[in-house]
């Protein structure tokens, strides 16, 4: 990473950055800034002092949330605006229960508020029909096949944590078949990738094994959607002009997290 070098990005007006989640996630060895991969957190700040953009948006897991409320403060020093917190994917219209730690920032506004959900919250053992709606979408909304009616756990580079019993083992795609094996069988690449919320027909490159590390790796495009609206156009409401993604979008408010304003560090 050091070797790529912020001069060779001048006068972008916006940075989006995903710093490598295996040292902090769950489903890794969870070593955090002890491994190699786990400093790496820090370097979009090397590219903001350099290049100064007008927004930034950053994505992690929710471990990471402590360093994003750090880096929040240097940001304010720089004359950002700045949110962070943590989001939930279901919320957004994607059928999978991903949490991602999120920094919003800003030099065209006093304030910077997350997207307001589109969908309800998911909670073990909710019954749908008792819902308002929007309801969060189900894997048997996504793909159908009889699947489960409830968002995905998340789908990682392994393929996807859950069976039909609903054990949160790992579950390991063949690589010839590009399926894996498990209580519901026959999954394919493109179906994980609908899990995310990327359409079937999305291009995955390479085997099976490097398609899976693409799906898993993704943040879902709704929730990315979401989160960027209320930064890109530099005012605290979501341009729904500009979506063409199938997701809801409604307007970026206060919500839990935090708001820095600018002016106020």
């Amino acid at each position: 990473m050091s070797s790529i070098k912020p001069r060779h990005f001048h006068g972008i007006d916006g940075l989006i950055t995903s710093p490598p989640c295996q040292p902090f996630s769950t489903a890794g060895h969870k070593r955090g800034l002890a491994d190699p991969r786990g400093q790496l957190v820090y370097q979009p700040m090397r590219f903001v002092r350099m290049l100064r953009p007008a927004w930034v948006a950053i994505e992690e897991v929710p471990a990471v949330l402590p360093i994003w409320e750090n880096i929040a403060v240097e940001l304010g020093g720089l004359g950002y605006a700045t949110w962070t917190g943590v989001l939930a994917a279901e919320e957004f219209g994607v059928p999978q229960t991903r949490r991602r730690a999120i920094l919003l920032a800003s030099l065209r506004t006093t304030t910077v508020f997350p997207p307001a959900p589109t969908h309800t919250r998911y909670r073990r053992g909710q019954h749908p029909g008792a819902l308002p709606t929007p309801r969060w979408k189900s894997m048997a909304d996504a793909i159908g096949r009889g699947l489960p009616d409830r968002p995905s756990y998340t789908v990682t580079t392994r393929g996807n944590g859950w069976g039909g019993s609903g054990a949160r083992g790992p579950i390991r795609a063949a690589q010839r078949t590009g399926r894996w094996t498990g209580s519901h069988t026959g999954l394919t690449v493109a179906e994980f990738g609908a899990l995310q919320g990327f359409s079937v027909d999305h291009p995955w490159q390479g085997n099976t094994d490097n398609q899976l590390t693409q799906v898993g790796n993704a943040i879902p495009p709704g929730l990315a959607f979401a989160a960027l609206s209320c930064v890109v156009h530099g005012t605290t409401t979501a341009p729904r002009r500009m979506s063409s993604h199938p997701a809801q979008v409604s307007d970026c408010h206060p919500a839990a997290g935090r708001s820095h304003r600018k002016d106020h560090v």
